[in-house]
């Protein structure tokens, strides 16, 4: 969010922070909330196999 309220300041902006947490200000249709993506086993299997690549 930082970077973003960097690259953005004139939608995105920092309206308090703390040493745990900080609040941002931004428009309504900037936000999107959807479920968490269900993976094959196939999926699962090569992202592993890419993890241990590395």
């Amino acid at each position: 969010m930082d970077k973003l309220c960097k690259e953005f300041p004139e939608v995105i902006r920092l309206k308090s922070w703390t040493e745990v947490s900080k609040t941002y200000v931004l428009p309504k249709n900037l936000v999107r909330i959807g479920k968490p993506r269900t993976l094959s086993d196939a999926q699962i299997r090569h992202l592993r196999e890419l993890q241990n690549k590395v």
